[in-house]
């Protein structure tokens, strides 16, 4: 079986279309970490705010970063997301990011 060499990039959410809360369009888009524009991290998220993930593990990805678990769920509730998970925002995650080479 050949394998698969995916390039390394990132995607970004435009935006999802639809009307009365049924989303039936959702558009993205994927740029190529070697192209030429650059992504900068402006901020890092809060301490004691919560990151809504499409799924566990690795590879999800973030729908929605709230101010709390209260926003988090009113967020959730408002944009159906089956098999989402809340994630804590900890304060000791930018001492690790600059740990693990990445600036915060």
């Amino acid at each position: 079986m050949p394998s698969c060499f995916l390039p390394a990039s990132i995607t970004l959410h435009q935006g999802d279309f639809g009307s009365a809360g049924v989303v039936v369009l959702r558009v993205y888009k994927t740029f190529s970490v070697d192209c030429a524009l650059k992504f900068i991290v402006t901020e890092s998220p809060k301490p004691g705010s919560i990151r809504v993930l499409d799924r566990k593990g690795e590879a999800a990805e973030l729908l929605h970063l709230a101010a709390d678990r209260t926003a988090a769920e009113a967020w959730l509730a408002a944009h159906r997301q089956p098999g989402a998970v809340l994630e804590d925002v900890m304060a000791d995650e930018e001492t690790m990011t600059v740990i693990n080479g990445r600036p915060a």
